[in-house]
C-alpha cells in the first residue's frame, strides 16, 4: 500500500486539521479549553503528530512526548489528538508544504497572540527542532516533490 500524496499547494489538509483542532477549543464559548491553554497549542499538536508523535501508543501519557506541550492537551480533549493522528496516518507532507504551513502559522500567531505566548511558541519550536529537521532541506532548496511519510 502506497501512502497517499496530497496536493498541498495551499496546505488544505493541514489547515483543515488545524481548524478542526481550533474549533474544538472554541466551541461553547471556549469550554473545551483546559487551564493554561494557548492558541499556539493547536499548531504545536499538529506539528508533533506530523513529526511522528503517536498519541495512540500504549503508555503514551507516561512518555516524555506527552509533556512537549501541556499534558492536558492529550488528557482533557476527548480523544482529539488520536482523531487527528488517524486522519493523518499514511499521508505525506513535503518540505515545501511544511515550510509554507509554518510560515502561515507564524503570520497567524503573530497577529493573534501576545509577546509572552509568541516566546512560548518560539521556545517550543526551538526545543523540538530535532523533530522537524526531517522537513527541512540543508543543502538544497525544498521541492514540492520531496515527500516524507507522516507516521
Amino acid at each position: 500500500m502506497h501512502p497517499k500524496t496530497f496536493d498541498f499547494r495551499d496546505e488544505r489538509l493541514l489547515w483543515r486539521l488545524t481548524n478542526q483542532i481550533s474549533d474544538y477549543f472554541r466551541h461553547m464559548g471556549g469550554a473545551g479549553r483546559y487551564a493554561g491553554f494557548s492558541e499556539w497549542h493547536s499548531h504545536a499538536l499538529l506539528l508533533l503528530i506530523i513529526s511522528g508523535v503517536d498519541p495512540s501508543e500504549k503508555d503514551f501519557l507516561d512518555r516524555p512526548e506527552s509533556f512537549l506541550i501541556s499534558p492536558r492537551i492529550w488528557r482533557e480533549t476527548d480523544g482529539l489528538p488520536e482523531a487527528i493522528f488517524i486522519e493523518l496516518q499514511g499521508n505525506t507532507v513535503t518540505h515545501l508544504q511544511f515550510e509554507r504551513y509554518l510560515k502561515h502559522t507564524f503570520d497567524h500567531l503573530g497577529n493573534a497572540i501576545g509577546a509572552a505566548e509568541l516566546i512560548e511558541w518560539s521556545d517550543f519550536l526551538a526545543s523540538n527542532r530535532h523533530r522537524f529537521t526531517q522537513f527541512t532541506v540543508q543543502s538544497k532548496r525544498a521541492s514540492s516533490t520531496d515527500t516524507y511519510l507522516v507516521w
